[in-house]
């Protein structure tokens, strides 16, 4: 079944408003919305439209949700300066982050970390 935050997500890694992405993707502006936001159940060529412009693959649209980060432990280094767009791209790039380190977790036996105390 089609993830609309995995549609969110992806759009917004991808520094792209809700309009423009309809625009590359030669949909209506409100489709995006209303896919956002679960009112549809995009078909298959509207997804493949949506992927390419993405630059995902069409599957990444079917997993489950994101891991959402917790947003008092995220840090930027000049808030202020950031623009809308660059903060959602940085904390979606996160929630990929923790995507992948659970995938590699699940698939994989990793050593413990064995940081040396300096103190």
């Amino acid at each position: 079944m089609f993830n609309p935050k995995r549609l969110t997500l992806a759009r917004q890694r991808r520094r792209l408003t809700a309009r423009s992405l309809a625009e590359q993707a030669c949909l209506a502006a409100d489709t995006i919305s209303r896919l956002e936001k679960g009112q549809n159940e995009p078909d298959e060529s509207t997804i493949g439209s949506i992927a390419r412009v993405l630059d995902y693959p069409v599957g990444f649209f079917y997993l489950d949700d994101p891991e959402d980060l917790d947003s008092d432990a995220v840090s930027f280094r000049s808030f202020s300066k950031m623009s809308m767009k660059e903060r959602q791209a940085a904390e979606s790039a996160g929630q990929l982050a923790l995507s992948l380190s659970c995938w590699i977790e699940e698939r994989f036996s990793l050593p413990a970390v064995d940081v040396p105390d300096l103190g």
